[in-house]
């Protein structure tokens, strides 16, 4: 029973983050994202802890966070006034995350992000930082900026350069 808390809790997730299409702003809408952020800290720490990882466990878990970030994004963004080089900075780090996906599912036969530490470090600063977007963006949103389109251009660099399917790489710079 112990092997499926972590992917009970991804699945959680994944039906909150639906949940938060009916809560576009308030006090629920706040609690859900906070409990599908620590939702996504927990899965894959209890998987390592408990050593019950696995691809499912992986696909699922990219799923809930594709999941949780596409939601948030439908609901956030449109209510946001940001400069039009901040729009396209953002269409274009979705863009690459969406050719990194279609070059994996083509190299591998599976859609799936790669679970470095750049796009753990933007999904951990887009967390925190969006209750901030909204009362005021800030010199942070570049930082976020900055860091989002790095980390997708190295998931977008291992695609290209592994040879073999892995969600788990850290960083380019650990390649074997």
């Amino acid at each position: 029973m112990v092997r499926l808390i972590p992917n009970i809790i991804s699945g959680i997730r994944i039906l909150l983050s639906l949940i938060l299409l009916y809560f576009h702003s308030g006090l629920g809408f706040w609690i859900i994202y906070f409990i599908c952020g620590i939702s996504d800290m927990f899965d894959g720490f209890l998987a390592r802890k408990f050593q019950v990882t696995s691809k499912q466990g992986e696909v699922l878990d990219s799923v809930a966070d594709m999941t949780l970030v596409a939601i948030v994004a439908i609901i956030i963004l449109p209510s946001i006034i940001l400069p039009m080089w901040i729009w396209s900075i953002i269409i274009l780090i979705g863009w690459i995350k969406i050719c990194t996906m279609v070059i994996g599912y083509y190299k591998f036969h599976t859609f799936a992000s790669i679970h470095t530490y750049g796009n753990k470090l933007t999904g951990i600063s887009l967390f925190f930082y969006l209750p901030f977007l909204l009362v005021q963006p800030s010199f942070f949103l570049y930082i976020l900026l900055a860091i989002a389109l790095l980390s997708a251009m190295e998931e977008l660099l291992l695609q290209f350069l592994l040879k073999e399917g892995s969600r788990d790489r850290k960083s380019i710079f650990l390649l074997d």
